[in-house]
C-alpha cells in the first residue's frame, strides 16, 4: 500500500495535466479511505475572508490558506480597464529579479567592458558548456574545457556577427575543445558505445553531431524558460526537478520560507508558467 501511494504521489508531482494529476491524487485518497493507514481525530476550523473587491480569491485547505495564488489576485475595480494589480509581495519579488537580458544586450554590454554582463553571460551558458564534455564522458576534463571555451569567448566575442548565434557557437567550440583535449591527452576516454560513436577517430575539423546539437538546444531552451519564471518558481523548479536526487518537500519549504502543505499548489502554478514559457519559445 505504501509503495503504491509513493508511486502515485511521485507520478502526480511531475504530471502537468491538471485532470491527470487530480485522477492520480483521487486514487491516493481512495486507498487511504479504504485502508485507513491514518485515523483523523480532528480537523481545524479555519475561516478565511477578504474584501469583495479582491478578485480570484480562493481560500485553500492547507497553509497558506489565502496567499497560495498570490500572483493571480487583483482588484475588481481595475478589471474593466484591463489592469491587473499585483500584490505587494509579488511586486517586491519582481523588483528583486529583473527580466533576463537578451544575448544581444549582454554581448553589447560585454563589448563595453561591463563586468556584470560578462558574469551574467557566463552564468547563463555555463551549464550548456559543461554538458558537452560530460555527455562525451570527459568528466575529469570538463573544468579545463570550460575554462578554455570561456577564454575563446573572451577573445572572439568582438568577431561575433550575430549574437543570436552565440549558443550554437559555444556548442561547436566546446565540442572542438573536447576533440583537441582528447588528442593532446593521448589517453583513452571511458565512453559508452553510444557516446564513443559521437567522437570521430579523426580529430580534425568536424561538425557537432546533429543529434547532440538538437538535444543541447532543447536543454538550453528549458534553462532559458526556467530563468524567465518568477524567483520563487525558478528556485522551486530547480530544487524539485534539476537536483539529483530531488529535495524532499520539507527542505524545499524551509528554503523558500513556505508551508510544506502549500508546495503542491505552488508547484502546479509554477509548472503552468513554465509550460507557457516553453510554448512561447516553440518548444511544445
Amino acid at each position: 500500500m505504501e509503495r503504491e501511494i509513493d508511486q502515485l504521489m511521485n507520478e502526480q508531482m511531475v504530471t502537468l495535466d491538471y485532470h491527470k494529476r487530480k485522477k492520480l491524487y483521487d486514487h491516493v485518497q481512495q486507498i487511504i479511505a479504504e485502508q485507513l493507514p491514518f485515523i483523523f481525530l480532528a480537523t481545524p476550523n479555519i475561516l478565511a475572508g477578504a474584501k469583495g473587491e479582491i478578485g480570484n480569491f480562493q481560500p485553500a485547505l492547507l497553509d497558506h490558506y489565502t496567499l497560495w495564488n498570490v500572483d493571480q489576485l487583483y482588484l475588481r475595480n481595475a478589471e474593466s480597464a484591463g489592469v491587473r494589480l499585483k500584490t505587494a509581495a509579488k511586486a517586491q519579488l519582481e523588483r528583486r529579479k529583473p527580466s533576463p537580458a537578451s544575448d544581444e544586450r549582454l554581448v553589447e554590454l560585454c563589448l563595453k567592458g561591463n563586468e556584470q554582463a560578462w558574469a551574467d553571460l557566463i552564468d547563463k551558458y555555463k551549464n550548456l558548456i559543461y554538458s558537452i564534455p560530460i555527455k562525451l564522458g570527459m568528466f575529469d576534463d570538463a573544468a579545463d574545457i570550460f575554462q578554455s571555451v570561456c577564454l575563446d569567448l573572451l577573445s572572439d566575442l568582438p568577431k561575433l556577427r550575430e549574437p543570436k548565434a552565440l549558443p550554437k557557437w559555444l556548442m561547436q567550440v566546446a565540442y572542438h575543445k573536447c576533440l583537441e583535449h582528447r588528442h593532446r591527452s593521448k589517453r583513452q576516454v571511458p565512453l559508452e558505445d553510444e557516446d564513443a560513436e559521437k567522437i570521430p577517430a579523426d580529430d580534425g575539423a568536424s561538425a557537432l553531431p546533429e543529434e547532440m546539437l538538437v538535444q543541447l538546444q532543447d536543454e538550453q531552451m528549458v534553462r532559458d524558460a526556467v530563468s524567465g519564471l518568477s524567483p520563487r518558481c525558478g528556485r522551486m523548479v530547480r530544487m524539485l526537478f534539476f537536483e539529483m536526487p530531488p529535495r524532499p518537500y520539507q527542505d524545499v519549504a524551509k528554503d523558500l520560507g513556505i508551508a510544506t502543505g502549500s508546495i503542491g499548489f505552488i508547484r502546479g502554478r509554477c509548472l503552468g508558467q513554465l509550460k507557457k514559457q516553453l510554448e512561447k519559445m516553440g518548444f511544445l
